[in-house]
């Protein structure tokens, strides 16, 4: 990794592969020595370690779960979110269980929406993963 010029940060690593896997985009994890067919160490073997560990965070198949959406609007699981403390915050639902990701290092206390019930909270460098239920 190259401070400066590519991301050297385990958080934003675990929180982009959230954020991905959450959208249903999909992703690959780039690394300079990849570059190089190098196996990663060092600082880029604890952003690859943090990337894997967002797949054991989410249930198999997430992606196709539901709707994925911005989190605080109409008809979110999260009823009321501080935007100066999150720099984002997204979910994605089916009519029984919510997965929300706030992204940020100051992640503000979550208020679900009238119905909804924060089961399980997952912080980790970056951001925090909610999960919800009905």
């Amino acid at each position: 990794m190259q401070p400066g010029r590519r991301d050297s940060d385990p958080g934003r690593f675990r929180a982009a592969a959230l954020l991905t896997r959450l959208t249903g985009a999909g992703a690959t994890f780039h690394y300079e020595g990849g570059l190089h067919a190098r196996v990663p160490e060092g600082r880029e073997l604890a952003c690859f370690t943090a990337w894997n560990e967002a797949w054991t965070m989410l249930p198999a198949g997430v992606e196709q779960i539901g709707t994925f959406r911005a989190a605080g609007g109409e008809a979110s699981v999260v009823r009321d979110l501080d935007r100066d403390a999150a720099i984002g915050a997204f979910e994605r639902r089916d009519e029984r269980r919510a997965f929300v990701l706030v992204l940020g290092d100051r992640t503000p206390p979550i208020a679900p929406a009238e119905g909804w019930k924060i089961t399980q909270t997952r912080r980790f460098d970056g951001g925090t993963l909610v999960t919800a239920e009905r």
